[in-house]
């Protein structure tokens, strides 16, 4: 009885859909892996080297539909009776945030400004403090606004005609409701999609919590067994906050978690910065968003000219893909917490106040990070190529209060951990219910922990490579139906303008 009453509540041709499509994608990792690797691979590099303009053109529609929306329709409420928002302003940011960066901060704090600093060889001429500026411009172009514009686009998306057109929330929801077979397709695609997405990113967490704790247990090995020892746990935590529900462990485990990210931070600038450095590196910061304000255009069509094909291909193309991946998971997410604001509060609180705070972070963990290097206290440059996520634990071991720091970023890496499956999670419900507001509760712990299974399964067989290139790859359709839906929205509002 209750198993006809779950299989009557489920979206079974999606459900069913992305299942197959999941399991044909493992059979061909697993049994033909060498020849998938390398067709994934020729895929990708394909893709990368010549799709470029796609990307572009793309972020510039977004951006445009954007500004349009925000100057021009900005008043309009994300609902279909003018209701109040659920959630109070600094629930809502902590809960998007952490759907949205989360792990990635942690990870790339130090990492990714001294990479493109030690290696990006367009900047290799450049002689510092211009260099450097130019490293952590390229980090905002990367973690700043761009991501948020697909981020703010995908949500207002699924907020618009979820609630102000009354359709059910989930990613093919632009589409008119007579197309089912074209939504199923669409919603099959962004629940593969999510799915690794999500399991890349606990990939990366996973190893930087063992980077962690073997700097409190220096013979732990960074085995399979402790990290898939390590995935189960956080899986189990997060199984545990599904059953708590969107108003209490989600949003708990947010609010929590982005003060505590708040108080890392402070922290290690308090007991890393003396007065004079923190004065020079607020400068540098100050120059740097100037640079970034200048240079957005030019990084946005940069093809790799002055030898950073490679790098342009690996970097500013991969964080494109990388971010339309996440679009069906964050947007449908920050969609459902967001009914009752209006556009414009939703177009500038989820692109401003995320950039600023990724831009501050990572300029004053990774200045002091060079001064460092250039004391001679830390080899980075050796340690961007061979360990990143070791990079900011190496930093800071030079506190006098590492220890303190050590635990708290740890706790700070698996809550972002469970806050992102959690999200993940209720994403892949919505998608595959048909009740989205009684759907049984089975139906997101099942995807719970099937999201912690194929993390282990994916270390297992050493797929990372692959799943990164399947992400890259699901961006194209997934990045297509954005820029066709942005269009679609905002020729509705103003054909709905003109008739009034």
């Amino acid at each position: 009885m209750y198993l006809k009453t779950v299989t009557d509540r489920i979206n079974l041709p999606v459900f069913f859909g992305s299942h197959f499509i999941l399991v044909i994608i493992l059979i061909t990792c697993l049994f033909f892996q060498e020849k998938s690797a390398r067709f994934f691979k020729q895929s990708r590099m394909a893709l990368l080297e010549s799709g470029g303009w796609f990307f572009i053109a793309s972020l510039s529609i977004l951006l445009i539909g954007l500004i349009h929306l925000t100057l021009f329709h900005g008043k309009m409420k994300l609902s279909s009776s003018n209701e109040s928002p659920e959630f109070s302003r600094l629930t809502w940011f902590s809960m998007l945030f952490s759907a949205g960066l989360g792990i990635g901060l942690l990870y790339s704090a130090v990492y990714e400004p001294l990479f493109h600093y030690f290696h990006a060889p367009q900047i290799q001429p450049l002689n510092d403090p211009a260099k450097f500026i130019k490293a952590l411009d390229l980090t905002f172009f990367h973690w700043g606004i761009l991501p948020w514009i697909l981020y703010s686009s995908s949500g207002l998306l699924f907020a618009y005609f979820g609630f102000v057109k009354n359709r059910t929330l989930d990613y093919g929801n632009v589409i008119p409701p007579s197309y089912k077979i074209l939504k199923r397709v669409l919603n099959i695609l962004a629940i593969i999609s999510v799915l690794a997405g999500l399991l890349v990113a606990f990939a990366y967490g996973s190893s930087q919590i063992v980077s962690g704790l073997q700097k409190v247990f220096p013979s732990l090995p960074n085995s399979f067994f402790v990290q898939s020892l390590i995935i189960l746990s956080i899986t189990v935590i997060a199984t545990l906050s599904v059953l708590t529900g969107l108003n209490r462990g989600i949003r708990r485990l947010s609010e929590f978690n982005i003060i505590l990210t708040i108080v890392i931070f402070i922290l290690s600038v308090v007991s890393l910065y003396d007065l004079p450095t923190f004065l020079n590196t607020t400068q540098i910061f100050a120059e740097t968003l100037s640079l970034h304000t200048k240079s957005l255009f030019s990084n946005l069509v940069y093809q790799g000219d002055g030898g950073g094909e490679k790098w342009v291909q690996n970097w500013t193309f991969f964080f494109w893909a990388w971010w339309v991946s996440w679009c069906p998971f964050v947007g449908l997410f920050i969609a459902k917490i967001s009914k009752g604001r209006s556009i414009r509060e939703f177009v500038l609180f989820t692109i401003g106040i995320p950039t600023l705070f990724s831009f501050i972070w990572f300029t004053y963990f990774s200045a002091i990070a060079k001064i460092s290097h250039d004391s001679a206290a830390i080899d980075f440059k050796t340690m961007t190529l061979g360990s990143p996520p070791d990079t900011l634990f190496a930093l800071l071991e030079l506190s006098p209060i590492f220890n303190l720091l050590l635990i708290l970023i740890l706790v700070s890496i698996i809550l972002y951990y469970v806050t992102s499956s959690d999200s993940g999670s209720y994403v892949l419900h919505l998608m595959t219910t048909k009740d989205q507001d009684n759907a049984p509760m089975s139906i997101k712990v099942y995807w719970s922990l099937l999201e912690g299974l194929l993390a282990i399964a994916l270390l297992g067989f050493g797929g990372v490579a692959m799943v990164k290139d399947l992400v890259i790859l699901s961006s194209v359709p997934l990045l297509i139906y954005l820029v066709f839906g942005m269009i679609y929205l905002n020729l509705n509002l103003l054909r709905e303008a003109r008739q009034k």
